[in-house]
């Protein structure tokens, strides 16, 4: 940080992108979301856009793929700025093992529910769980009915949804 914005540095602590940005993701897969004027765009490691700045707001990239939200909706892009999955979501966490974490409108009064889509779009694991987290060593930790257990990546349950705690695996 500098004068308010973000900027970049190697780990010898050495700058190597200059604090211009007043919002920055983490780097994933050698690129970082940045805002700059109020809008998200996508620069690789050498500080160069691949995606101009133009979004209301960029996640980090992962599994390829980088969250975007347009109109209050999120959908996904490539790294060339190409539409992948059309922004149809309320929320996404990040893919993992080609899966990712996505629910239901939470402005409604029906309960948020939870859901893994794969990186087509493709909602493999249906909206039935409370809370869901990312995909780890092939297993997605859920939680229905205030008790946790775990899914494969068809939703077939692998530890029973008995536990009141998960820890990791």
């Amino acid at each position: 940080m500098e004068n308010g914005k973000t900027g970049f540095r190697d780990l010898d602590g050495n700058i190597v992108i200059k604090a211009i940005y007043e919002s920055a993701e983490m780097f994933s897969e050698n690129h970082s979301a940045v805002e700059i004027d109020g809008k998200w765009g996508l620069i690789n490691e050498n500080g160069k856009y691949v995606i101009e700045p133009q979004f209301d707001f960029l996640g980090g990239l992962h599994n390829g793929l980088v969250s975007f939200r347009q109109n209050e909706l999120i959908g996904f892009l490539d790294v060339s700025g190409k539409v992948i999955i059309e922004p149809k979501f309320h929320w996404v966490d990040e893919f993992s093992e080609e899966l990712c974490v996505v629910s239901t409108d939470w402005k409604t009064d029906e309960p948020r529910l939870y859901g893994y889509i794969d990186t087509t779009g493709t909602l493999v694991v249906d909206f039935k769980y409370q809370h869901a987290l990312k995909f780890e060593n092939g297993i997605g930790k859920v939680e229905l009915n205030n008790l946790w257990g775990a899914v494969d990546k068809n939703g077939k349950e692998v530890i029973e949804i008995k536990h009141k705690y998960i820890s990791e695996f």
